[in-house]
């Protein structure tokens, strides 16, 4: 069951137990009941920073996977890192939990779509480590689009177009990113892009895939029917060791 699934399907009852036995209970409380009570957003002090919640959304969720179910507590073994790409970063979660974690990186933030980026920006406004592009990964730099598929916040995708479409983005392949960076490696790549994995791995991933040293991965295929084939093929030969944690992949370059 992925950690989706285990949130949908958890009571009421035992997602407050949670809550207190990672929270403590006067700051359980004090969000969980701010989360059920009217609109607008919740909000939640983590490291230097508040964090905004958008009471209703799939930001809830989001934030439970991160730091309910620390989905993205992760064993990196002999990486000290210097650079993570967030791709796919949605309101910026996972960059704050990188942030606070590892706190000598430099974090690339990148999300395409215009609320969730913005709201991005100032849960991560406490951070300079952490820089948010409002952009999209693909497999070569070219222009996309969002595209709503009414699976909330987190669930936004995108497709190609043309330059002057509407709505139209610049898109930047990983390879453009790391060398915007000017580092030489990544040293951690998450990639939650809801099915563009498959672009991403299709073509020109020969150019930085042998230079990243973790890379923790959700797979779309109920987006896209092929995305897992496209995605093992492209790491043959790239001595990653895999081992899978809720709905991500982790995979660990073995030295």
């Amino acid at each position: 069951m992925d950690s989706r699934e285990s949130i949908i399907r958890q009571s009421k009852f035992q997602r407050v137990l949670q809550y207190i036995e990672k929270f403590g209970f006067f700051t359980a409380m004090r969000l969980v009941l701010s989360l059920k009570m009217g609109k607008g957003q919740a909000t939640f002090k983590y490291g230097k920073n508040v964090l905004y919640i958008r009471k209703g959304t799939s930001d809830v969720q989001a934030f439970e996977q991160i730091f309910l179910l620390d989905d993205y507590d992760i064993k990196v073994a002999n990486v000290s890192p210097r650079l993570i790409v967030d791709a796919g970063a949605n309101v910026g979660y996972a960059s704050l939990y990188f942030a606070n974690r590892y706190p000598g990186a430099t974090i690339v933030a990148v999300e395409p779509e215009s609320q969730n980026y913005q709201l991005l920006c100032k849960n991560t406004a406490g951070y300079p480590n952490i820089k948010a592009v409002k952009s999209a990964v693909w497999n070569e730099d070219t222009h996309l689009r969002v595209v709503d598929q009414g699976l909330g916040s987190w669930g936004f995708t995108v497709e190609s177009c043309g330059p002057s479409d509407p709505g139209a983005f610049k898109a930047t392949s990983i390879g453009t990113l790391l060398s915007d960076t000017g580092e030489s490696s990544i040293d951690i790549l998450k990639m939650d892009i809801e099915g563009a994995e498959k672009e991403v791995f299709t073509t020109n991933y020969q150019q930085w895939l042998p230079n990243v040293s973790v890379m923790i991965v959700e797979l779309h295929d109920r987006i896209k029917a092929g995305t897992s084939d496209v995605f093992y093929k492209a790491i043959e030969g790239q001595n990653f060791s895999i081992q899978e944690k809720g709905e991500n992949l982790i995979l660990s370059k073995v030295r």
